[in-house]
């Protein structure tokens, strides 16, 4: 008998401990164009709100690697030239943290109320100096919306 309770306290832990949460993806790729391998990313924060247009990624990689998307006001798929340092930037960890954002553009893909992902292609530089291009792509997922 204590055997069967046993094995039925187990089996009541196991059933609370399930998780029934859908763990929802959202991703970035991002290099130096003239490197071969994509970051690996360690942590990342992303959030979409379809019905205001704004998009956020921060993103850490595991040798201090750090890239931020903010978007704002973006209801359609798109192209954005020349974003600011406050809409893109990426720092390796190594080199001074960049200022500025020379060139470039975020293409917007996919926008639903549920996703929205895309590719991004901009130069960076420190106090005008060691410019450096990079490129990558993103996917944010919607939690709120997603089964």
């Amino acid at each position: 008998m204590r055997k069967i309770a046993v094995l039925l306290s187990f089996l009541l832990v196991a059933a609370c401990q399930k998780d029934h949460t859908v763990n929802i993806p959202s991703g970035i790729r991002v290099r130096y164009a003239d490197d071969s391998d994509y970051v690996p990313i360690q942590r990342i924060n992303a959030e979409w709100d379809y019905n205001r247009g704004v998009a956020t990624i921060l993103a850490d990689g595991y040798k201090g690697e750090s890239f931020l998307l903010n978007l704002t006001g973006v209801h359609d798929t798109c192209t954005i030239t020349k974003p600011g340092i406050e809409t893109i930037d990426y720092s390796d960890g190594t080199v001074a943290v960049p200022d500025v954002v020379k060139d470039g553009y975020i293409h917007i893909s996919h926008l639903s109320e549920h996703a929205i992902s895309g590719e991004f292609r901009f130069s960076s530089s420190s106090n005008g100096a060691n410019i450096r291009l990079v490129v990558g792509g993103f996917n944010i997922q919607n939690p709120k919306t997603s089964n």
